[in-house]
Formats: structure tokens, sequence, C-alpha cells
């Protein structure tokens, strides 16, 4: 238990801890996200700097010495990169920004951190760091006040981010902590590359922090090296007890390459001064430096076993072969639990007790954390762990004893069978780290690690996306291995893996094109890179590969059609999409259908072998021509590719269900977008059927596809009038959306905050626009980057997102809020009607619609009709040519220029367009009764109060207002949140009318039963 105050002088915020498992930890002013089974996803601490360490412990191992998080040598040098941090931490947006400093290995970035963090706690702010993870380093246990009332801002340093999985990381950022008002908040994450970087910045768009990238560079060969040399020998000196520093010089020439590492400066420190203390000759070149360290380390584990087994009452037992296995080991398994520690040591044969080879090894290597409950804490810093394992596998021709058990254990390891978490961690983390030591010593790859995954290629996709990706794009990476790799990877979109599948196919793609001149196969090889490449998001990538190919396919075709014209038509297709899926949608016509015109013929001739091929491309053709607003089009060839899938379905369910399912998605979509929503409903239910069912058959795929098909359902129950049950559907869209967004922004985030503007939608019209606002807002960030990145395909939903995030902001009472995202709406649309009025015209006059009831309610009505009029005639044009899809927006504009005109005072000019209004909505409910009631009981209310002011056709005003209290009286039952109110200002108008048409004693009747609920109601 760890309480927060005396009991003399209590504390605001009290909070008891309670140990379950020997560890206990809690926050104050923070929150904790744990996994299902209570094991944490990160933890967070106050930060504070290491304490001094025990000079004589030190001494023994001086590998020691060197970890970073000691920081047992003054910070020195990187003086400019100090500057950059410390400019970035002040000068920074007002709320969050966020840093990604990277580096090599041992590059100084962990220090450089530890010491912007020093100088901002000492500057007042609060600095917390973050733990990754049930494997963490774990903070001191109890309980962790973090509140940040009085400090400058807030810091939180996360090291070691590109190794966080990306879900925690989410979890992460979504922290409570990260998000007060009115304190500048700063995040400083630690990687070695940028490779995590994009994900993690697109995760950052949903809160709209500013996001940059700081490369941490090689030490300068000028004062730099010399000057950080210094400082590290005085110190290790001092440590050393050497009395005369200043008589150690450098063994190696600092201005040599591989010295513009800060651990590498330090390295060369730290040997010459033990090997002057020892009185040996200190070594020469990077590798000797390493060899040095690791041979003082053998030495502490001799020693340590000499002086237990003599009588010293140590009770180290373990003798040195046996420490220099289990140090070994650690260094791929990373810390463990005991039990999972104990239980490894025993499958791996490393010696008699085990039990006592975990006590012995905390001994050398104790947890991170001193009341940290873990076994097998690896060697450090991780460049020094590398190349231990590689000079420990047999091999190389360094003077360092390599060991005939170390193969083994590293295979043993590596091949593990158990699925359980922490054999997935080991094999995560030795595949990471001895990809990363074969870089620098090419037998682990060529003797260990390469041929191993040439034999188990299913290593590697077990070993997860991260490590695959890591894998991939290593320098020492063999062809070989890649190409055992890439067909275990999935055809189908899988959350954990596409990026992965880009990485090796990419790689594996240039090494292919570079030998061979054989154009059939060059195209091949580019055709399958657009496949992987389109399917992470990498869309120019996929593009001009596309171009290529089909530019290839063409010439080929010329020369010989019917060998080539089935693969051109596939090229055809997929260049189509891509340039659809940029916004070329205009130049993607005609690749679209040419493809379509070829697979046809030959499907005319060899339906068994090109039917499906067919229906692919009629697939992609309805997409495109979707996306132009060709809806009458699209519905045409959208029906026949349903009608061809669901006869290739039939035949063979197992190879076609997924299309056929797809396809009906792409059909329910068409249809609801033409405003035939009872038709779209079939097969939009039969499409979730289908992919929730294989979903949950193969776990991992159809999970984007399933995730689609729940948004067109939500949006096709909405129109149908089926609220609620549209709420489910979009809601469960976008948190499967979010999960595939956290993993894949690139490819995702598009859609994710698709699903956020229906989720908006759907709540708004329970309403629920309190709650419709959050979701709304995310949307519009979210676009808002992507239309920075490709105006063309995302400056539409943009305004789209906008106008909605107005809509609801104006029914919340806040239409000075609303104004500014409406009129943004409104000028987007302008620019992109002027260049496609046909796609664009519906859109401009939805907002113009919204941009005039705010005007109104802003006191500027003759602004506001102007805008109302003119979305009206927008929507007029429309509703002729399409009445199904735009009859109801025409209502809806007609309904903002009556209300204008009533409040300009101008009531008999109102009179019109509210009549025209009922008749418009009574034909909508006649059609869809569910969906059009609440609409068509507002234009009866309306009507009857416009006649009523005017006092003009009082008679059939009487009949509207009695007709519209008796639909709200149905309404408020189903939805008195909603309804109820509507009802009683409706009853209200009717005793006005009542009493227009001499009809007084009812009126005044009625209006004290009113009185009456509405004291209730407010009792």
């Amino acid at each position: 238990m760890d309480r927060m105050a005396t009991a003399e002088e209590p504390h605001p915020s009290f909070q008891q801890v309670t140990s379950v498992a020997g560890f206990a930890y809690g926050v104050i002013n923070a929150d904790i996200h744990v996994f299902a089974n209570g094991e944490p996803l990160y933890l967070l601490a106050n930060w504070q700097p290491e304490p001094d360490a025990d000079v004589d412990w030190l001494r023994q191992m001086p590998s020691r010495m060197l970890n970073a998080r000691r920081a047992v040598v003054p910070f020195t040098g990187r003086d400019q990169e100090l500057a950059d941090l410390r400019q970035w931490r002040d000068s920074g947006p007002p709320r969050l920004s966020v840093r990604w400093l990277h580096g090599p290995g041992g590059q100084g970035k962990t220090r450089l951190a530890a010491q912007l963090a020093a100088e901002s706690l000492s500057a007042g702010w609060k600095v917390v760091a973050a733990f990754h993870g049930p494997d963490a380093d774990r903070p001191e246990p109890g309980s962790h006040d973090l509140a940040l009332t009085g400090t400058a801002g807030l810091l939180l340093v996360v090291d070691y981010a590109d190794r966080w999985l990306l879900s925690n990381l989410t979890w992460l950022l979504k922290n409570t902590l990260l998000h007060q008002v009115g304190v500048p908040t700063r995040i400083l994450m630690i990687g070695r590359s940028l490779d995590t970087w994009p994900a993690i910045s697109a995760i950052l768009d949903n809160y709209r922090g500013h996001t940059s990238a700081q490369r941490l560079p090689d030490l300068p060969t000028d004062h730099a090296r010399p000057t950080m040399f210094t400082a590290a020998r005085d110190r290790f000196a001092a440590i050393y007890r050497h009395p005369r520093p200043s008589t150690i010089l450098p063994s190696v020439p600092l201005d040599s390459p591989e010295f513009g590492l800060t651990l590498a400066v330090h390295m060369a420190a730290l040997v010459a001064v033990d090997a002057a203390v020892s009185g040996e000759r200190p070594p020469e070149g990077m590798d000797a430096l390493t060899r040095y360290l690791l041979n003082r380390e053998q030495l502490h584990w001799r020693r340590l076993y000499h002086d237990g087994v003599t009588g010293t009452g140590s009770g180290y037992r373990t003798p040195g072969d046996v420490m220099n296995h289990a140090v070994f080991t650690a260094a791929l398994t990373g810390a463990l639990d005991r039990t999972a520690g104990a239980e490894l040591l025993e499958q791996l044969g490393v010696g008699p007790d085990v039990e006592q080879i975990l006590r012995d090894h905390t001994v050398c290597y104790p947890p991170a954390e001193p009341n940290q409950p873990t076994v097998l804490e690896p060697l450090y810093p991780d460049r020094l762990t590398e190349d231990f394992l590689a000079l420990t596998l047999p091999g190389h021709h360094t003077d360092y004893p390599a060991q005939d058990w170390a193969p083994r254990t590293a295979t043993a390891l590596l091949t593990a069978r158990s699925q359980d978490d922490s054999t997935s961690s080991v094999l995560s983390r030795s595949v990471t780290f001895l990809a990363a030591a074969a870089d620098r010593w090419p037998h682990v790859g060529s003797t260990l690690l390469y041929p191993l995954l040439r034999t188990h290629p299913d290593l590697a996709i077990r070993a997860g996306g991260t490590a695959l990706t890591a894998l991939a794009t290593s320098r020492s990476v063999s062809i070989e291995v890649l190409e055992s790799i890439e067909p275990l990877l999935p055809i189908e979109r899988h959350i954990n893996y596409d990026i992965a599948a880009a990485a090796v196919t990419s790689v594996l793609t240039a090494h292919r094109l570079a030998h061979t001149t054989d154009p059939a196969e060059q195209a091949v090889l580019q055709s399958k890179q657009v496949f992987r490449l389109a399917r992470v998001g990498r869309q120019e990538e996929a593009l001009a590969v596309a171009e290529e190919a089909v530019a290839t396919w063409r010439r080929l075709t010329e020369a010989d059609p019917d060998a080539h014209q089935e693969n051109l038509a596939t090229s055809l297709s997929d260049l189509g999409l891509r340039l659809s899926e940029l916004g070329r949608g205009e130049q993607a016509v005609a690749p679209v259908q040419e493809a379509v015109a070829v697979f046809r013929r030959l499907a005319a001739a060899d339906p068994g072998d090109y039917l499906p091929f067919l229906a692919t491309s009629l697939n992609t053709v309805a997409a495109v021509l979707a996306r132009l607003g060709r809806l009458a089009e699209a519905l045409a060839v959208a029906e026949e590719a349903v009608a061809t899938w669901r006869r290739l379905a039939e035949a063979n369910p197992d190879a076609y269900l997924s299309d056929l399912a797809n396809s009906l998605n792409n059909l329910g979509a068409c249809l609801s977008e033409l405003g035939r929503s009872g038709q779209a409903l079939a097969p939009a239910k039969e499409a979730v059927t289908i992919l929730g069912r294989l979903a949950e058959k193969k776990r991992g795929f159809y999970v984007s596809d399933f995730a689609l098909s729940l948004n067109n359902l939500g949006n096709c129950l909405s129109a149908l009038g089926r609220r609620e049950q549209a709420l489910e559907a979009t809601q469960s869209a976008a948190g499967t959306y979010r999960v595939l967004a956290e993993a894949n922004p690139d490819s995702y985030l598009p859609d994710l905050a698709l699903s956020l503007n229906n989720l908006g939608l759907r709540l708004s019209a329970l309403g629920r626009p309190e709650q419709a606002l959050a979701p709304a807002e995310e949307a519009v960030a979210i676009r808002r980057r992507l239309a920075e990145t490709n105006p063309n395909v995302h400056l539409p939903h943009l305004a789209d997102s906008l106008n909605n995030l107005g809509a609801y902001l104006f029914e919340l009472g806040r239409p000075e809020q609303a104004l500014a995202p409406t009129e943004e709406a409104v000028a987007i649309g302008r620019r992109l009607a002027e260049t496609n009025p046909d796609v664009h015209l519906p859109d401009l006059a939805d907002s113009l619609t919204n941009l005039g009831a705010h005007l109104s309610a802003l006191g500027r009505p003759e602004q506001a009709l102007a805008a109302a009029e003119a979305a009206a005639v927008i929507h007029r044009r429309l509703a002729e040519v399409n009445p199904d899809v735009y009859l109801a927006d025409l209502a809806t504009s007609l309904t903002s220029v009556g209300s204008i005109l009533f409040a300009l005072g101008r009531r008999e000019r109102a009179i019109a367009p509210a009549e025209e209004i009922v008749a418009v909505r009574r034909q909508l409910a006649e059609t869809n009764r569910d969906a059009h009631l609440p609409d068509l009981a507002m234009s009866l209310w309306t009507y009857a109060t416009v006649c009523a002011d005017a006092k003009q056709n009082l008679p059939e005003a009487l009949k509207a207002i009695t007709e519209a209290t008796q639909l709200y009286g149905s309404l408020a039952k189903r939805m008195p949140q909603k309804f109820a109110g509507q009802a009683l200002s409706a009853y209200r108008t009717l005793a006005d009318v009542l009493e227009g048409v001499g009809r007084r004693e009812e009126a005044d009747g009625l209006r004290q039963q009113l009185d009456r609920v509405s004291i209730r109601t407010t009792d």
C-alpha cells in the first residue's frame, strides 16, 4: 500500500495500491490500460535520474558503465541537438507536439533524452517516463502522482518507441494525462530508424498533434570526438581511481567512420582506462574493443564462481561456461518472469540447477528496476549484445571463443512451438537481434539465421509483422530467405502482415528486375508489386509501377495478342483502380472499360477460365463510375458483376464467396446512393452475412471487407429510418476500422474517417448531437491531414465532414462555432463544383443549406437567404433529373428558404415554399414512412406556423397542424428524447391556429393542459 500524504496533512489524492502478484502499481491523474488478463499495456512513472551506482560494483564489469540509463559519463557534446530539442519543447504549439528522435544503436539518443528530461525537470516541467508492456522496465512499486497543477508543461519520454506494439502505443496516446486543457504537452519518442514513424505520425493525426522527426547524426570528426573521449576518460579514471588520466590516450583513431557513435567513443575511453589500470596493452579497432569488454564479462563470471566455491559465503555457484550459456540465452529472450525463465533454461539444458543459475545471473545482471520480479535481464547496451551473440556463434575468425552449443540454443529458441505470449516474444526478439547482428557479422546470417529461415520460413511469419518487416529491410538479408517466405504471405488482406508483405515484395521485385531482361517477366513482377503496394496505401508508388506494367503488356500484346491480352487487361484494371483511388477518376474510366471489353471477349470463348476475370473487372468499373457520380451506369455494371459472381460462387463457394460478397457491397452502395434503399437492404445484408462468416472462420482475414459491409448496411438502415440498428452497424464498423488504422494507417485512415463521419450522422439522427460531436471532430482532423497530402481524393470528404460538424454544433445551439466549418465546406464545394459539377454540386447544395441556417441564427438574414436560395436552385435541378435521390434534399433547402423568409418578416412569401415542402415530404413518406415521417411532421407544423402568423390559409393550417400533432404523438412514444419537446411545441401551434379560426375556448383549454404537462415535465 502506498499513501500519498500523512494523516496530519491530508492530500486531496489518496489511493491504496494492493499487490496481487508481487508488484503493485497505480497512478493519480492519469489512466492505466491493461490487457484482459490484468497485464499492463504500458506503465507511467515520474521520471527521475538514475541514482549513482556503487563504483566498486561498476568496476566489476566495465559494460555496466556503458548502460546509457546509468549516465556514468556526464553529458558531453551534442550541444546543437540538445538546443534543437529545447527549442522544440519551448517554442512548439500550445497543446501537443511529438518529436521522433532517431539514429543507430549507440548514437547517444537515450543520453540526450535524459539530459533534456533533467533540464526540463529543473525548469518546472512535469517529466514522465513510459515503459512498454508487461515485460517493461517497471517503475518503483506504489502510486505515482502525475498531477500537472502548477507545472510549466508535460514532457513524456518514450524510449525504444520503435519496439512498442503499435496498438499499445495507440492506447498510450489516448491517455488523459496527455490531453489536459491549457497544458503544453511534449512527447519525445526514441527509435533506431524512421521505419515505424509514419504509422505513429498518422495515429497522431487523430489528436491534431504537431509531429516532427530529428535524426541524430554521426559525431563530427573535428573537436567533438576528442572532447567526448576526454570527458568519458576522466570519469572512468575517477571510478578506477587512476591518478593521472591525462596520460591515457586513445589507442584507436577517433576520426575513423566507426567512431561516429557516442557508444564507440565511450567504449574507446573505457577500454583505454581499464587497460591502463590493468597494465595491459589497449586493443586497436572497434571489434577489438568489443572483444576486450566481453572478455572482462567472462573474467567477472569466473571470479564470482571462484569466490563462491572457495568459501567467501557469497552463495554464487555457477561456473563461467554455464553463465556464458545463460547470458547468451538472455540476449535472445530478453527479461522473462521467473517461471518462464526457469522452464526455458531447463528445456535448453543450460545447467543442472536452473534456480541457482537464475539467482547467479541476477547477481551479474539485475533487473533494470530493483523491485522488478523478472529474470534473464540481457546484457547492455544492445549493440554489445548483438556483438556478443555474433562472437559466441561459430563462423567468425575473430580472437574470441565461439561455443558449439550456441547454434543449438539459438535454433531451439527460434523453433519453439509453444504458442504462449512469452514464446512469441522470444521469437520476435531473436529474429530482430540476430538480423541486426548479421549486418555487422555476416556469419550470423549465413550460418544460422538465413539457413534456418530458408528451411523453416514459417518462423518468420510466426515472429510477426514487425519482426518480418525488420528482416526484409535489413541490409544483409538473403534473397533466398525472402523467396522462401514469400509463398507464405497471405494473398488476402491481413492486419498483421500487409506492411511486411509489401516490404518483402519490394525487395524481391527490385532484385528480380535487376536479373531479368525478359519484358514479360518484368511486367509480371511489376503487377505483383502493384497489388502489395496498393494494399498498404502506397498509392503513388503503386500507380507508377502500374503504368510501367501496362506499357510493357501493351507492347507485348501488339506483337502477340493471344499470349498477352489477358495480362494486359488485368494490368489495365489495376491501373484504372489506382487512378481512381488517387482522385483521377476521369482518367480511370478508359483503362477499366478496355479491360472489361477484353475479358468479355475471352469469357465468351472460354467462360470456365475467364468469367472470374470478367467479374473482377466489372466490379472495378462499377467502383470507378460510382466515384464519378455516374450511378446509373455503375448500377448496371454492378448488377452484372453480382450475377456473374453468384454463378461462380454456386459452383465453387470456397473460391468465390468473398468475391460475391464484395460485389454485393458495391451493388448495395450503388442502390443506396440512388435513393433505392429498400432494394439496397437485401444485398447489403447478404454481404454482411457472408463476410462475417468468412472473417470468423479465418481469423485475421476479411476484416476490412466485413467492416466495409457493416458501413454500407448502416447507411442503408439509416435511410430506411431504422436508426438504432443503423447505429449498431456503424459503431461496429468504426471500431474495426480503428484497429485496422492503428496497424496500417496509410491504408485504413480514410476508411476510419468515413466510418467516424457516418457514426456522427447516426448519433445525430437519434437526437444525440452532443455524442456526434467527437467522431465528427476526429473525422475532420483525419481528413484534413489526408487532404493536405492528396487533395484530389480527400478534399470532397473533408468538405463533407466539415459540413456535418457545423450541423452538429448548430444543433447544440452553438451557431458561432458552427459557422467556420460550414463556410469552409462551402468554399471547398464551390472550387470542386467548378471542375466537376456532376459529382460535387449535391454536396455544395447541402453545405449552402446549412450555411443559410447558421447565418440566419446569427442575425444575418439577407446573406442567409442568398445561400438558402442558391441551395434550393441546385437541389430543384437535381431533383428534376433524379427525384429518388434528391427530393429530400430539395425539401430541406426549401425549408431553409421558408424559415429565413419568415424571420425576415416576409410571411406571405414563406407560405409557397412551406406548402411545397409538405407535398414533397408527403410523397417521400409514402415510399418510406419510417425514414421520412419526422420530416413530414415538421413540414406540416412549419406550414401551419407560417399560415397562422400571416393569418392566411387558416383552415388548411388547421388540417396540417392537427395531422402534425398526431404524427408527433406517435414519434414521441418511440423516441421521447428526440420528439417529446417537438410534440409539445406543435400542440401550442395547434392552440394558436384554433384561436385564429375562432375556436378560442378550445385553444384556451388546450393551453391549460399544456401548461400542466410542462409543469410536470419540469418537476
